[in-house]
């Protein structure tokens, strides 16, 4: 599942969260690993292109929720990841779903980044 971070780090700050429920991401089998990065690397792509940002970072902090999930966090600066409290803002629903529009029309456009969705 990908949702949009309301506790945002910037626009186009994700999580992606397994199916099964581990806490922390290395406890995922192999087949679960790689179809959530396969996913992400995907992903990462119409983030950077939607967002015109310089990165992508990939983020797991390991803690917080009781279950493991992934950030996908686009920035132009380091410090974003370095230092995320200074950043992290409550996005309004109209960014939200702004946010989410742009996002799916990347990712689901034929022969976009999207092709070939992975069960995650």
């Amino acid at each position: 599942m990908v949702l949009l971070d309301r506790q945002s780090l910037g626009l186009g700050h994700c999580m992606f969260i397994p199916r099964r429920h581990v806490t922390e991401i290395h406890e995922l089998n192999e087949s679960e690993y790689l179809a959530l990065f396969q996913l992400a690397q995907r992903l990462a792509s119409c983030l950077k292109e939607v967002t015109r940002t310089r990165a992508v970072g990939f983020v797991s902090f390991g803690s917080g929720l009781p279950h493991a999930h992934l950030h996908l966090v686009p920035h132009d600066k380091d410090a974003v990841l370095l230092e995320p409290l200074k950043y992290l803002r409550n996005l309004s629903d109209e960014e939200l779903q702004q946010d989410a529009a742009r996002i799916r029309s990347c990712f689901e456009r034929p022969g976009g980044f999207g092709s070939e969705p992975a069960e995650v």
